[in-house]
């Protein structure tokens, strides 16, 4: 598999979490998490269970 490609379309198809870097498919999510690791300087392991990195 080509990492480059896939990596490309994860962006293409996600939402990221502008503060650890994580993707998710919702906006929502991503919002979640940016918020989680804004106010507690860390990741939340409920929220990050969603990222697509996860999957």
């Amino acid at each position: 598999m080509d990492h480059k490609n896939h990596n490309e379309k994860v962006e293409e198809e996600s939402h990221k979490c502008p503060e650890c870097g994580l993707h998710y498919k919702e906006k929502t999510q991503a919002k979640k998490c940016e918020t989680w690791c804004k106010e507690h300087h860390g990741c939340n392991l409920e929220i990050t269970n969603q990222a697509i990195e996860n999957k």
